[in-house]
């Protein structure tokens, strides 16, 4: 019996909505903040890091689950940086919260790397593109907006 119990509790708690800060969507287990002010990737980096804890960082994508959620929480903007990146060393991307790269979905032809492009944003079909981290002369690289990931507590 305490075993029914005990199970039925665990089913409960893995079906409760995630506890997220106030202005977060939860999905998951985690929570999730688009911002739409428009930034480089270097001050969305530092925005999602002061956005409610140390731990939030822009989103890390895991799953084709998760890539649909985003793509459809994303809507609406044409770009959205992610935490993809390969500044570290050219060709090996990483994700800014250090996590294990499981999943990806670029575009065809991507990552092209040019014009030495290494930060990732999401595309408005879902799919994944290499941008410059920042504006440079005489480049047309725009700023975009971003989206934050933070364990649920």
């Amino acid at each position: 019996m305490w075993l029914l119990v005990a199970g039925l509790l665990s089913a409960l708690s893995l079906a409760s909505p995630a506890n997220c800060p106030s202005g977060w969507t939860s999905w998951g287990t985690d929570c999730y903040r688009l911002f739409t002010r428009k930034v480089f990737y270097h001050d969305a980096m530092v925005s999602c890091a002061n956005a409610v804890s140390a731990t939030s960082t822009l989103v890390s994508i895991h799953s084709a689950d998760e890539q649909a959620f985003l793509q459809t929480f994303a809507s609406g903007h044409e770009y959205a940086w992610i935490g993809f990146n390969d500044l570290a060393q050219e060709g090996q991307f990483r994700w800014t919260d250090a996590s294990v790269v499981n999943y990806t979905n670029w575009a065809p032809h991507q990552p092209d790397n040019l014009n030495d492009s290494d930060c990732v944003f999401l595309l408005p079909n879902g799919q994944w593109d290499d941008g410059e981290c920042e504006h440079k002369p005489f480049h047309t690289t725009p700023a975009k907006v971003f989206v934050c990931k933070t364990a649920a507590t």
